[in-house]
């Protein structure tokens, strides 16, 4: 009944299609994605989150998207694989780019997967998010595990890559090097 990351088995045919949250522009892709769809229109079918990574095996999910999509455009954000290397998290947290890098598809792979499912006009498309502080709020939302990767790293070198982000992000108030959150929006085109 349960894949190996815990999941029920297929749950991505549910979880894909996820309310995102963060920044407005999401929250305005959603919006504009849930009107689309409730006026029959020609807007992506699909929208799909920080979510291809817990899939082992892409392929599938966009099979079945292309299968069940009318016409439309399908669409994942994901993280960049150069965001994935020069986050700031990297510092204190030395297993937060190896962790990330194997578990997120790089653009290109999931860009491939989408020509090999029959999409056309894949494209991708980098967004970013204003800069904000790694101040003493950043931090204790990474002690509070914020980002998932958190969790996977060794207990041991969460404790004290968090007690060396707290005493630097204490020393100046925050860090000088701001964190700018960034995702690529792969998406891709099937006509009929």
């Amino acid at each position: 009944m349960f894949g190996d990351r815990g999941y029920p088995k297929n749950s991505w045919r549910c979880a894909f299609i996820k309310r995102p949250s963060g920044s407005s522009r999401w929250r305005t892709l959603w919006k504009s994605f849930l009107l689309r769809l409730a006026a029959g229109g020609d807007g992506p079918e699909f929208f799909g989150v920080l979510m291809l990574h817990l899939n082992l095996d892409i392929a599938p999910v966009l099979a079945e998207c292309y299968r069940v999509l009318r016409r439309g455009r399908v669409a994942f954000v994901t993280a960049p694989h150069e965001f994935i290397r020069d986050h700031v998290l990297n510092t204190y947290f030395p297993s937060f780019a190896r962790i990330d890098l194997e578990r997120f598809q790089s653009e290109e792979s999931i860009s491939e997967a989408m020509g090999k499912a029959g999409f056309t006009e894949v494209r991708s498309e980098i967004t970013k998010r204003e800069p904000e502080p790694v101040d003493q709020a950043y931090v204790d939302k990474a002690a509070n595990y914020f980002i998932t990767t958190l969790r996977l790293i060794p207990e041991d070198e969460f404790t004290v890559g968090l007690e060396r982000l707290r005493a630097d992000a204490a020393e100046k108030g925050q860090l000088d090097e701001p964190m700018v959150w960034e995702a690529t929006v792969v998406s891709g085109l099937k006509t009929a």
